[in-house]
Order: C-alpha cells, then sequence, then structure tokens
C-alpha cells in the first residue's frame, strides 16, 4: 500500500511540474541601470511568469559581478518580491557590450570555463536564484572573440551543471548571430527568447525595427532551421522603439515616454512618417504577436519592463488580455468594452480568493475558471444574475500551482482576467 500511496504522490508532483512548465511564459527583463532593485514594485508580477535580471558578467576570474555597482543585497530584494508573487528569477549574463576580451579569455581555456560554469551553479544557490540566462550576443558571439565551438562547449557544460542542481538555463538569441550558434548548442537551453526586434537602428536607414513579419521568420528559422520545437521557443517583443529625423534619439525611447508624449500614440506603430518618425510597436501589434506566440511558440519576452506604461496603454496587461482570450479560446470580438468589470483578490493566492463581478443590468451570467491548458476547471455562476456588484469566493487549495483564467460571460460579451495559484 504504501508503495502505491508514493506512486500517486509521485504522479501528482510530475503532473504539478508539467502544468508549470507548460503555462504561457512571460519573461520580463529588469535592468540592473533602471531604479534597480525598487523597479520590481512597478511591475505588475501577477501578468508575468519569468524576471530576468539584466546584466551581470564574470571579471577575469570568472566571478560574478552584477552590473552598474549593484549587489547581491539589491538581487535579493527582487528575488523576494517576486518569488512572493510565484514568478521566477533568472540571472542574465551578457548583453550588449559584455566584456568580450573577458569571454574570449575564459571561454577558450578549459579550467577557467570550468572555473566560471562552477561559479554560475554556485551563484544561483546562494542568492536562491531559478536559472541562468546566457545573453552572449553578436558582439562578442562572433567566430573571434567567442568561437561557434566554445560557445555550445559552454553552454553545454552549464546546461549539464544547472540541470544537475534543478536549475534552468534559457538564452536570448537573434537570427542575425544564429550562425554561430549550433543546433546542438541550441538544443541545451530549457527556452530560447527569441530577440525579433532591432531590424532597424538609429545609425540605418528608417523603418520599423520590429515589424510583426520579422516575428513568424525568426521563429521559422529557429524552429525549422536550428530545429528547435516551438515549445522551446518565446517571442520576444521590445517596449521601446527608435526615432529618425526631428524624432533622432541615438539610444531606445521608452513606450511610456512614446505614449505620454503622443496622443494616441497606443494605437499605432509610429509617430510621424518618412524620415521624421518612431517605430515602435503598439497594442494592437503587440497583441498580435502574442496570438501568435500562444498558437506557435511558448510565451512572450519583453525587452525590457520598466518601460511599460502604467493602466489602459500597458503593454503588459495587453500581453495578458490576449493570453487569456487565446487560452480559453475566444476572439476579441465578442470581448466587453465597458459594462461587466471583473477583479480578482487576493493574486496570487495559495487558497481562496475573491471574484468581484459588476453587471450592469439584469443578465444570464456564466463565470468560469480555467487552467493554462483552456480547460475548464470550476464553474462559480452560471444563470440569471441581477444588476450590481457580486462577488464569489473561489477555493483553490486543491488547484495545481500554475496560471489560470477566470472567463465571464454576461450576455453583451465577455471579460477575462488571470490569477497565480501559487
Amino acid at each position: 500500500m504504501k508503495t502505491k500511496h508514493y506512486n500517486i504522490i509521485f504522479i501528482l508532483l510530475l503532473l504539478n511540474t508539467l502544468i508549470l512548465n507548460a503555462q504561457v511564459k512571460v519573461v520580463g527583463y529588469l535592468p540592473t541601470w533602471a531604479g534597480f532593485p525598487n523597479s520590481i514594485n512597478n511591475v505588475q508580477l501577477t501578468k508575468v511568469t519569468h524576471i530576468n535580471v539584466a546584466f551581470a558578467n564574470p571579471n577575469t576570474s570568472g566571478a560574478i559581478i552584477l552590473e552598474d555597482s549593484r549587489t547581491t543585497t539589491h538581487l535579493a530584494t527582487v528575488v523576494t518580491k517576486a518569488h512572493t508573487a510565484g514568478v521566477k528569477v533568472f540571472l542574465s549574463i551578457g548583453g550588449a557590450g559584455a566584456p568580450a576580451s573577458t569571454y574570449k579569455t575564459l571561454l577558450s581555456d578549459g579550467t577557467k570555463m570550468s572555473g566560471f560554469v562552477t561559479n554560475l551553479v554556485t551563484y544561483c544557490t546562494n542568492n536562491n536564484l531559478d536559472g541562468i540566462d546566457v545573453d552572449i550576443e553578436g558582439d562578442v558571439l562572433d567566430g573571434s572573440n567567442v568561437t561557434k565551438t566554445q560557445y555550445q562547449t559552454f553552454v553545454t557544460a552549464l546546461a549539464t551543471a544547472l540541470h544537475a542542481k534543478s536549475f534552468q538555463m534559457t538564452a536570448a538569441l537573434a537570427t542575425w548571430f544564429a550562425t554561430y550558434v549550433s543546433n546542438t548548442a541550441a538544443a541545451q537551453f530549457d527556452w530560447i527568447n527569441l530577440m525579433s526586434y532591432d531590424n532597424a537602428l538609429p545609425s540605418d536607414a528608417a523603418a520599423q525595427h520590429s515589424p510583426y513579419s520579422q516575428t513568424t521568420s525568426d521563429f521559422t528559422y529557429w524552429n525549422t532551421t536550428k530545429g528547435v520545437p516551438g515549445s522551446k521557443l518565446v517571442i520576444g517583443v521590445p517596449f521601446y522603439g527608435y526615432g529618425w529625423g526631428t524624432y533622432a534619439d541615438a539610444s531606445e525611447i521608452s513606450y511610456s515616454t512614446i505614449v505620454s508624449t503622443y496622443s494616441g500614440a497606443e494605437n499605432a506603430d509610429k509617430v510621424g512618417s518618412g524620415n521624421n518618425v518612431i517605430y515602435y510597436n503598439g497594442i494592437a501589434t503587440i497583441k498580435q504577436k502574442t496570438t501568435y506566440a500562444c498558437s506557435n511558440a511558448a510565451g512572450i519576452m519583453i525587452w525590457q519592463i520598466t518601460e511599460d506604461a502604467t493602466g489602459a496603454k500597458s503593454l503588459l496587461t495587453a500581453i495578458n488580455d490576449a493570453i487569456a482570450l487565446c487560452t480559453v479560446g475566444i476572439n476579441e470580438n465578442e470581448v466587453e468594452s465597458a459594462g461587466s468589470a471583473l477583479s480578482i483578490y487576493p493574486n496570487p493566492t495559495s487558497e481562496t480568493s475573491n471574484i468581484k463581478i459588476n453587471i450592469p443590468n439584469l443578465a444570464s451570467v456564466n463565470l468560469t475558471i480555467y487552467d493554462n491548458f483552456g480547460r475548464e476547471v470550476e464553474v462559480l455562476m452560471n444563470g440569471p444574475l441581477s444588476a450590481g456588484t457580486h462577488v464569489f469566493n473561489l477555493n483553490a487549495a486543491s488547484f495545481p500551482a500554475g496560471l489560470y483564467f477566470c472567463k465571464l460571460s454576461s450576455g453583451s460579451g465577455i471579460t477575462c482576467s488571470t490569477f497565480i495559484k501559487n
């Protein structure tokens, strides 16, 4: 009897793990230079699954150093806040402008590389992290500083060491330097965050830097040419734009700055015209990319999350809404633009939550909970309901940990929201 009992427990744990791994990922990069660590307080943590702290890099001895004079005390603030909300935290190494000579020194010497790998695993353990994101980009992974073979050897060794300690390993990769990423190297990652942006830079001719066509072509390339399954590809989207001409700026222009400066900009993908223009992604394009990711890939990656706007203009909210719609299989045209309101608190929850709805008129109401696979979990209401505010109690104590969706149908349309069960 004990053996059967233990087998049942094992199966339940396995199912729980599968649910967590299968959830639609929303990965937000949190930079060390943008108000870190207090910037975590402005992130809508119920709408992300992973935070990648960007960046840390090794010194010539292979010791891990957070950039911008941030310390492990700062990192602990972010990890505690994110873990309390059920969000995993990865440390991202590399980034644009990473020390190429240091990586060349470490990855060209087997002993030094091994020490670097050990230091990364130890850093995860000591700082309660969930994994490492390898963001070694084309200015370092260029065949000269770091070669294709060295990269493959490094990520293979790092994956083996991290997985042995139940940590995960991801990568941020772009198609423009994919020739230095072998299929064997690509297969080492738990998933790959595709950098489907920067198609045009301020130094180039004015053009959309992150068109929808880049999303589909990048996915097809990594899925087909590199042999990475869709379940291990996460679509990258920009929360920033680039300017040309009278809007010229040598660096990123945050989405929040764009929509706070130019009225209605959230409903477009550019401000201005011709060579005097800012190109970025507005709400409609972000939703379109998210819907594509839900159907083909493992989720959405955001560079970078502190550049989001607030309220109805938030791109993270747009991502969350699109995920909710495609997960429960409804068309955006069915969604109510006004009227019925839906809120869930506390969120995340470990046991019980309250679901508050507001019905403007007497209506036939259906209030249903779905899991991340779109499967019906519980029906809280199905029948006529009077106008006014109503609160339903949801007992989620027996739910496996993961992301859930609450769908309210009230006759005139549909409203969706998400919550996390810890």
